[in-house]
């Protein structure tokens, strides 16, 4: 069951969409490329750059406001 939703999830950023994944985190892609003086001159050759985009929903976030932090001894 997992793999089968991973693999929507992957499917949807693929497509652009962004993918709400309850309230746990949204994801998506992002990406920058060169400018163009028409749209028909945008190709795929114009993207520079594409990454992930994560955004911690709500319940990451509040957890990780109750979070301990201590220093790892050596």
């Amino acid at each position: 069951m997992l793999e089968s939703t991973f693999t929507k999830i992957a499917e949807d950023i693929a497509e652009g969409k962004i993918v709400y994944v309850g309230e746990y985190f949204t994801v998506q892609a992002g990406g920058s490329s060169e400018g163009m003086d028409t749209p028909e001159a945008v190709t795929a050759s114009s993207i520079k750059a594409i990454r992930t985009i994560f955004r911690p929903g709500k319940m990451i976030k509040d957890a990780l406001k109750l979070a301990s932090y201590r220093r790892k001894s050596s």
